[in-house]
């Protein structure tokens, strides 16, 4: 088998694009070549955004993580009986704090952000016992379960 002049000179050529491959990204360096995207104003931007997210997040799953460790640092609530549809007894003689951190409103309805879960009107608390009775921007309105307890607690901004 014999190599025409037009075959060597396609076997030339690719082997200068390989070596010169090779060279652009094994050897040479990066830095001068054109600027890398993570340099433009509009990716510093989404990665400043990101890590702004990222450390609100952080200190909201914070407040959740006290919050859940608080609940279940509560010996009694782990007595009692998970049925019983009243006010537990843990609950009776303490003073119960509720957090109001968030206000939404879609499709006529609102929703409030209490202790760092969302609730909408008529929702039963986790604590149990407790309603949202009403939702405003300004304060959230919460009843127990005889209706006697009304609590309003205001919004909290952070």
């Amino acid at each position: 088998m014999k190599i025409t002049k037009r075959e060597k000179l396609i076997l030339i050529v690719v082997a200068v694009v390989v070596i010169y491959g090779v060279y652009a990204l094994m050897i040479a360096p990066s830095s001068d070549r054109a600027i890398s995207p993570a340099d433009t104003p509009k990716k510093r931007a989404e990665i400043d955004f990101v890590k702004l997210e990222g450390e609100v997040a952080g200190v909201m799953k914070e407040k959740v993580d006290l919050y859940t460790i608080a609940r279940i640092g509560d010996e009694n609530l782990w007595y009692s009986d998970p049925f019983y549809k009243g006010v537990m007894a843990a609950h009776a003689g303490e003073q119960i704090n509720f957090v109001y951190t968030g206000y939404l409103e879609l499709e006529n309805k609102r929703y409030a952000v209490i202790n760092g879960l969302d609730y909408g009107w008529g929702d039963e608390l986790e604590i149990g016992g407790y309603f949202i009775k009403g939702i405003n921007p300004s304060k959230v309105i919460i009843e127990d379960k005889s209706g006697q307890l009304r609590i309003e607690v205001p919004f909290l901004e952070e």
